[in-house]
């Protein structure tokens, strides 16, 4: 077997042209180490320098019979590694702005989100305050004295002179007509909301 050590790059490269598998392993092994260090050094990471270096062992393979301008093989290699190491780092940049435009839109959408959430709280806020107002009004006294003013029903019970079976049945029954009135304002909301 000749020794394909011995010969030069120029030499390596027209055998290689005409499918020469040792030329094309000793084009590897010349270079191999050499292009996987300069990837590394770019790249910062090992995994993805062997990748590029393997994608360029292939296509130099496959590219064998066109015809290369490759005067300086070395060059030639060099050149390869760095374009697909610049193509990553192009690749990596575009995902970083497309990752990042997504953030901003997922915020910008949130803190519509947010201010719908609000605007429909404080339209629902006035609008229970509304129907509170509409409630009978034994009803919504005893209503007010529970969620207002945090009273338990017994001491409702001893201030409206009553029993707190009758404090508890019109608490329910306020909750009871408020909750209907809420749900149909609620579905009206987001209905009309939605159009």
């Amino acid at each position: 077997m000749t020794r394909y050590n011995r010969y030069s790059d120029e030499e390596l490269l027209k055998m290689l042209r005409a499918s020469d598998h040792y030329a094309y392993t000793e084009i590897y092994n010349r270079y191999h180490y050499m292009l996987l260090q300069h990837a590394y050094t770019k790249l910062g990471d090992e995994e993805q320098a062997k990748d590029v270096v393997q994608e360029l062992f292939v296509n130099l393979w496959l590219r064998r019979e066109n015809e290369m301008n490759a005067a300086n093989l070395a060059g030639y290699l060099y050149k390869a590694t760095r374009n697909k190491i610049l193509d990553i780092f192009a690749h990596q940049k575009v995902r970083e702005n497309h990752v990042q435009a997504s953030l901003n839109d997922f915020a910008s959408n949130y803190s519509y989100a947010d201010t719908d959430h609000r605007v429909l709280e404080k339209e629902l806020s006035a609008y229970i305050e509304r129907q509170v107002q509409a409630l009978p009004r034994k009803m919504r006294e005893i209503y007010e004295l529970s969620r207002k003013g945090h009273y338990s029903h017994r001491e409702i019970a001893e201030m409206l002179n009553t029993s707190e079976a009758n404090v508890s049945k019109q608490v329910t029954n306020a909750i009871r007509i408020l909750r209907k009135k809420t749900d149909t304002f609620i579905i009206i909301y987001f209905i009309y909301n939605s159009l």
